[in-house]
């Protein structure tokens, strides 16, 4: 397992972010999308959300060299629309590096998101096909499998998952 020192993002970042979402996205996804998919996609899935790091709800992980090795954050509120649950928040944009994935970068970057997301007993997820075992591996549960409409016209397949900490 790595090590990894997890910081807030801050718009200093942003660059950085979006390079580490397009190779991470780039090549991490390939294998359950198709290419023309993927080459439309990739634009929208490298846009970094301001709003989290405005509201200090990202965070970056350090490899112990200095590499950004993976991001992420969580909201209470869901992607796309703002009703809020009691007691759950939302897993937002995580990302490895390639050259890092397997390593425990993810893992560190869920664990403190729910640790930062404070009194929640429930995380939520829209996942990547390509991402599914990963949050499988943390004891997130598939609850449905549907399409987000990237830009408004783009048909990306998703899944929506689960864990419920009450149950462990």
């Amino acid at each position: 397992m790595s090590k990894v020192m997890i910081r807030e993002a801050v718009m200093e970042d942003v660059p950085a972010l979006e390079a580490l979402f397009k190779a991470s996205y780039g090549e991490l996804l390939k294998t359950d999308y198709p290419a023309p998919l993927l080459a439309r996609a990739l634009p929208m899935l490298s846009k970094v959300n301001l709003g989290l790091i405005e509201r200090g709800q990202f965070f970056v992980a350090l490899s112990m060299d200095g590499d950004l090795a993976g991001a992420g954050g969580w909201s209470y509120e869901p992607p796309g629309h703002g009703e809020t649950v009691p007691g759950r928040a939302h897993i937002r944009h995580v990302a490895v590096s390639p050259k890092h994935t397997g390593r425990g970068v993810g893992r560190h970057i869920i664990d403190h998101c729910r640790d930062h997301a404070g009194d929640i007993h429930i995380l939520e997820c829209f996942a990547t096909l390509s991402a599914v075992r990963f949050y499988e591996k943390l004891g997130f549960e598939v609850l449905r499998e549907f399409d987000v409409a990237l830009g408004g016209e783009i048909p990306f397949s998703s899944v929506h998952m689960l864990k419920d900490f009450r149950a462990n």
